[in-house]
């Protein structure tokens, strides 16, 4: 069990939308380790992230699997795969960690890449530049769904069991009792989740896009470093 009250109403949501949107491609945008898998039942998952180590790490915890896949790339910098191609676009802790320039292109090819009758979910934070973020999305979809999360009491209790910036650590967090504390702390952030005020944090949930065609995934002339792993860089440090 999850044992932030906010990531475990993050991942709820993001369960529930995945699943109830079943499609052939989903992309994992700052995939990681894989660490949002598990939520993807349907079609093929390709996990994208910079980080080249973490992208193996993840393959080889999904080795026994044909539909699961990585892409080194840097999000902001996408405009070679085939837009309109991916059923569900996904993204998490990742596009708020960007200069504000990078994560502004990085949601616009996110957008771009979504298929017409695809979905988009995209964790944000209630910054400055969160108003234009949102703008950008309306510009490719007619629904946009703003959950905010991560408030004043969550924040409390992960602040108070923080060590280091992480809860794992902590010697008492990760023990049953208090996992379930944190569960019922994260029920509170459903009766917050359209204050603004309250939240540091929001998921975008983005459908009905608007036109655009519709173009199959197609990887064939993207180069690969091995059977299940493509790149969209030159090499292996990183470089476009």
């Amino acid at each position: 069990m999850v044992i932030r009250p906010s990531k475990i109403f993050l991942f709820e949501v993001l369960r529930k939308s995945i699943q109830s949107h079943p499609c052939a491609i989903s992309l994992d945008a700052g995939a990681a380790g894989f660490k949002n898998r598990w939520m993807f039942l349907h079609g093929s998952y390709y996990g994208l992230d910079l980080d080249l180590q973490r992208l193996r790490t993840g393959l080889a915890s999904t080795s026994g699997t044909s539909n699961t896949f990585g892409i080194h790339a840097d999000v902001s910098h996408l405009e070679a795969l085939p837009t309109g191609s991916v059923g569900c676009v996904v993204s998490t802790n990742t596009l708020y960690c960007l200069p504000p320039e990078d994560r502004l292109r990085a949601i616009q090819q996110l957008c771009e890449l979504t298929s017409p009758d695809g979905i988009m979910l995209i964790e944000l934070s209630c910054d400055e530049a969160f108003a234009q973020e949102v703008d950008i999305a309306k510009r490719y979809f007619t629904s946009v769904e703003i959950f905010y999360f991560k408030n004043i009491f969550s924040r409390w209790y992960e602040h108070f069991f923080e060590k280091n910036g992480f809860l794992g650590s902590h010697p008492i967090a990760e023990k049953k009792p208090f996992k379930a504390i944190a569960w019922l702390f994260s029920r509170v952030e459903y009766l917050t989740r359209n204050s603004a005020k309250l939240n540091r944090h929001t998921l975008l949930r983005c459908a009905k896009k608007r036109d655009q065609a519709a173009h199959p995934f197609d990887l064939s002339r993207i180069p690969r470093l091995d059977e299940r792993l493509f790149t969209l860089l030159n090499d292996e440090t990183g470089t476009r």
